[in-house]
């Protein structure tokens, strides 16, 4: 009997030990709502597919990395979006939510999204996520008059 009962207050100390190592490796949770990333504004000039690829940048707590990248068909409105993310943490996962700016000449920028991604904790065996969300053919809700003259991202 007492040997049982050692073990069991062995195996709740061990169980207590490993909830706190957890926590503290896991550090801050990786709430994407606490910062927004800005990324580099890419000029279209007047051509007929317009790229962007923000690169990798970190939100919120700043751990987490996203990568935003975006292409414009000019002349049939639609937009194709894709989000990478990247979890530095060993029991946390990161959403990263991404909002398109279409600066347009001679009218005020228009913004799209937001288009999100997610990636799993770093130890998560049960997640197989691909790390990247595609969306595709995604009308931006322009009119013909519209010129899109600029492209940018900002993150959270």
């Amino acid at each position: 009997m007492t040997s049982k009962r050692t073990i069991r207050i062995g195996l709740g100390a061990l169980a207590a030990t490993l909830a706190l190592a957890a926590s503290v490796l896991a550090g801050a949770p990786a709430d994407a709502s606490t910062a927004a990333a800005q990324g580099p504004t890419t000029s279209c000039n007047g051509s007929s597919v317009c790229s962007y690829d923000s690169g990798w940048m970190t939100y919120g707590d700043g751990g987490c990395e996203v990568d935003t990248t975006v292409g414009y068909l000019t002349g049939y409105d639609q937009i194709t979006v894709g989000v990478q993310v990247k979890s530095p943490y060993w029991f946390a996962s990161c959403t990263a939510y991404s909002t398109v700016h279409l600066g347009l000449l001679g009218a005020p920028a228009v913004s799209v999204g937001p288009f999100w991604g997610f990636a799993c904790a770093v130890l998560d065996p049960t997640c197989s996520d691909p790390q990247t969300t595609w969306y595709v053919r995604v009308s931006a809700g322009l009119s013909d008059s519209d010129w899109v003259v600029s492209l940018s991202v900002s993150d959270t």
